[in-house]
């Protein structure tokens, strides 16, 4: 969670919580785990979390629409701030999963027509 709401920095100063400059304003921000627990980070490691999201390589990444098909990766005109290295799947090198099926008439009744 990043903020620059001056009330919220008051307070995280107060309480020795992480602050410092993004973009030219004065930011705090703090990470939480998914259990909602404090975790103690460094400020520049909350913010990049803030941008660019929590890796976790248990997930596949997400696929991000482009003109020459999906993409793993966000194009470049769309990411802000200054560039990060964003961890991703390349979608072309897994196996492409085809799903192949034989239509079989079913004949084992006949038809009926309604009078």
């Amino acid at each position: 969670m990043a903020s620059t709401d001056v009330r919220m920095l008051l307070a995280a100063k107060s309480r020795g919580l992480n602050t410092g400059t993004f973009n030219g304003e004065d930011t705090v921000c703090q990470c939480y785990s998914q259990q909602a627990t404090r975790m103690t980070t460094s400020f520049d490691f909350c913010m990049s979390v803030v941008q660019n999201g929590y890796f976790d390589d248990t997930k596949q990444q997400p696929a991000y629409a482009t003109p020459a098909g999906l993409s793993s990766t966000r194009s470049l005109e769309s990411r802000d701030g200054p560039q990060r290295g964003l961890a991703a799947v390349d979608q072309s090198a897994q196996p492409q999963k085809v799903s192949r099926f034989n239509i079989i008439p079913d004949t084992s009744r006949t038809q009926r027509t309604i009078k």
